[in-house]
């Protein structure tokens, strides 16, 4: 039973020469330098993908089937719906009631400051109200 060779190194044995040998010794997770595609391949490349993605439309529409069971579909989006819900039910019941301890708190502030000038006697209120007319 003989073991397959990369084809780094079988290049390499058939005197691929230097470029394979920088990449040996570089490690097997360094980056190699790519071709650079030719724009008419690239554009050919992306016509056939295209292709390839309406016909695939195609047969899903005429099998009534898409690639991923629509009832997990629906579940997950159930799920983030759910969780998402959570949270801004969450959030909403936090500002409601910071907005309704803040106006307990100003309400509190206005009657004990009424109560303070209630407890005044009647002829001093009677004077700052005459010293702020004027």
């Amino acid at each position: 039973m003989q073991a397959s060779i990369p084809s780094s190194i079988k290049s390499w044995k058939e005197g691929g020469g230097r470029d394979n040998m920088g990449h040996m010794i570089r490690g097997p997770y360094a980056y190699a330098k790519m071709e650079s595609d030719d724009p008419e391949e690239r554009r050919h490349r992306r016509a056939q993908f295209l292709i390839y993605k309406v016909l695939q439309r195609v047969s899903e529409a005429e099998t009534g089937r898409s690639p991923r069971p629509a009832a997990f579909f629906g579940v997950r989006l159930c799920k983030l719906r759910v969780k998402l819900g959570k949270r801004l039910k969450r959030s909403r019941k936090k500002v409601a009631s910071m907005a309704s301890k803040a106006r307990n708190a100003a309400c509190k502030r206005i009657m004990k400051q009424i109560k303070d000038l209630q407890s005044l006697p009647h002829f001093f209120l009677l004077h700052v109200k005459q010293n702020i007319s004027k």
